[in-house]
């Protein structure tokens, strides 16, 4: 049978059910002690690594026996097994998952295109801001180019009131 343990805050001893008892601070922190020992040293504010018989000092001093000597577990590298399934063999998978000279190139050439008709799009606009220098535009605002839309505050607050 499992039994449920706390750990004393001061002493780091366990504490089955039954027994210790619950301090919740100021801050809101739940405090478990052992016994009225452990509490007392708390309250009186002294360290729990300088007295011999806490598991503190024990861990600062090197007098826990821990079993140091522990192997690593080495994962293995999962490797993927294709297998045929619902009418496909295994073959024509094989076939549809490595892609063909042909596709790779019909894709090069969609990505040069792409790129000609933004260098396109980019020098047009370039001419037309030339022969617009005359007139006057207002420079954009930091919250339009940040995606966002002034509303008025009447409308925001007409537009409120209907949703009520």
């Amino acid at each position: 049978m499992v039994v449920k343990t706390d750990t004393c805050y001061f002493s780091e001893y366990r504490i089955y059910p039954g027994h210790g008892r619950r301090v919740v601070r100021r801050d809101g922190k739940l405090l478990v002690f052992l016994n009225s020992r452990m509490r007392a040293h708390n309250n009186n504010r002294k360290k729990a690594m300088l007295l011999r018989w806490t598991q503190a000092w024990r861990r600062a001093n090197k007098k826990l026996h821990v079993n140091k000597i522990v192997q690593k577990r080495v994962a293995k590298k999962s490797t993927r097994v294709f297998r045929a399934f619902s009418g496909i063999s295994l073959e024509e998978l094989q076939s549809r998952r490595a892609p063909n000279s042909d596709f790779k190139k019909s894709l090069r050439d969609a990505a040069e295109r792409k790129k000609e008709v933004e260098a396109t799009k980019s020098s047009k606009p370039a001419a037309a801001t030339t022969a617009g220098a005359s007139k006057r535009t207002k420079p954009k605002s930091t919250q339009s180019q940040m995606g966002f839309t002034k509303i008025p505050k009447k409308v925001r607050i007409q537009h409120q009131g209907m949703l009520r």
